[in-house]
């Protein structure tokens, strides 16, 4: 439950403003992209396969421009942890051309840039770790 909506909140399904045949019945969905508690209701309810199916219905209409933006920069937080990286790349990989750009900018190149340093020491680290773990894993009897 929200605090001070009275209502209950969760993710919102899109799939019903989304689809072609509900066109003229789509609202802008500004007050739902300025609103904190109900904009992050909607930004867990973007799905990659939806944004990919519908992208430019999320870049004519300005609440879910909003909202999406609000999404990338969810995504760009998530990749601080190198091993989201390519499942997020590979998932949003489609959001790296020219008219998402034209409205996101740096928030698409933050998404899609890699600091190389940060992923050498995380795969060094990873194959230290299991490097140091196979003996003991070896000696459980569950590398046979």
């Amino acid at each position: 439950m929200s605090k001070g909506l009275g209502i209950a909140m969760g993710e919102v399904d899109w799939a019903y403003w989304l689809e072609d045949e509900h066109a003229e019945n789509r609202r802008p969905l500004l007050h739902a992209a300025r609103h904190q508690d109900i904009s992050s209701c909607f930004v867990e309810g973007i799905f990659d396969f939806e944004v990919k199916k519908y992208l430019d219905v999320f870049l004519s209409h300005e609440g879910a421009r909003i909202i999406l933006g609000k999404k990338i920069d969810e995504l760009v937080g998530r990749t601080e942890d190198i091993f989201n990286n390519n499942k997020i790349i590979d998932d949003w990989s489609f959001l790296a051309v020219p008219k998402v750009y034209d409205v996101y900018g740096e928030r698409v190149k933050k998404l899609f840039t890699r600091n190389a340093d940060e992923l050498l020491v995380a795969a060094l680290h990873a194959g230290t770790i299991a490097e140091l773990t196979w003996p003991a894993y070896e000696q459980s009897g569950c590398a046979s």
